[in-house]
């Protein structure tokens, strides 16, 4: 039954593609890490600051922003038309609260945040987008600036991976539990800590995207141990935090970068399938797991036979 649910997750999600082809037309592919787009948020920071940002799996998808120090989750589609807002509020106390970095869960259909103003370690919420209802979820294991200024939902295992403001380290939680599975170090090409780490989202297979603030660089690190991979661009800008995005410019997938002082997001083109929020991996079949799905398959098959079998005369 699993495999039938993970098959029929990866169907839908070719489906939403082959609609957003429909809607928007074919956009001119350049190259990976060209800019596809420069999009102004439509309610900028009152402070000057903005930060967390996030698409979900839709067709259009819905773009969700927060501004540093502000109680609101906006929402705006990729032409930066404003979409409304809620006000974001702790589901036990009902005070406002506010966020440095969102990631959306397609499983759950929520939205991951980071605080950005509750001290440190920085706590870990679950956001209902629809009211900005906030339940909390756990708190991060490595002390910092008190910043959330990088979180991410991996849907392949169903885990949170949280960074604070321009850290060295990221911690690794179970979704469910809140419990601490690890921390590590992203290092560069040399083998050195990465740091400046702000923005992070997951890639396909054992791909993490990190980006430092204030260097406007992105890089591919190993989910596994945090070891180097490549140099994916210079954004050109202080980004704060990162959104995968493959159906806003389809058939060409994208990145969001959420610069963190000019109130607007770029989006960066990236591989095909370099990344996808709603994309389970499929569990590995053990042989005697073939065995018995091929005995349910022939079983349901004389079933549907018998059933369809002529009356006799």
């Amino acid at each position: 039954m699993q495999f039938f649910f993970e098959v029929t997750r990866r169907r839908r999600c070719t489906f939403t593609c082959a609609v957003a082809f429909l809607l928007t037309g074919p956009i001119a592919s350049g190259a990976p890490g060209d800019i596809v787009a420069v999009v102004p948020v439509p309610v900028p920071s009152q402070s000057g600051i903005g930060t967390a940002f996030e698409a979900d799996c839709q067709i259009p998808p819905t773009l969700y922003y927060t501004n540093t120090g502000s109680p609101f989750l906006h929402s705006m589609d990729a032409s930066g038309n404003d979409l409304g807002s809620v006000q974001t509020t702790d589901a036990d106390t009902g005070k406002i609260i506010t966020f440095g970095s969102i990631s959306w869960d397609e499983t759950r259909q929520i939205l991951w945040g980071g605080t950005d103003s509750l001290g440190s370690p920085v706590s870990v919420y679950q956001i209902d987008p629809a009211t900005g209802i906030a339940t909390f979820a756990f708190t991060a294991e490595t002390p910092g600036l008190g910043f959330a200024d990088g979180i991410f939902y991996d849907i392949s295992d169903d885990t949170v991976y949280v960074s604070d403001d321009v850290s060295t380290q990221i911690d690794q939680h179970d979704a469910d539990t809140g419990a601490h599975l690890r921390t590590f170090t992203p290092t560069d090409a040399d083998g050195y800590p990465l740091g400046l780490i702000s923005g992070i989202l997951g890639g396909t297979g054992d791909v993490l995207y990190v980006s430092q603030n204030p260097l406007g660089s992105i890089v591919q690190v190993r989910k596994s141990d945090g070891g180097f991979i490549a140099h994916v661009t210079f954004s050109g800008g202080r980004d704060a935090d990162l959104a995968c995005d493959k159906n806003s410019f389809s058939p060409v997938p994208v990145i969001w970068s959420k610069d963190a002082y000019n109130d607007a997001v770029r989006a960066i083109e990236v591989e095909p399938g370099a990344c996808d929020c709603c994309l389970r991996t499929i569990p590995t079949v053990s042989e005697w797991g073939l065995v018995i799905l091929a005995l349910l398959l022939l079983t349901a098959s004389k079933i549907y036979s018998g059933a369809h079998r002529p009356a006799c005369i």
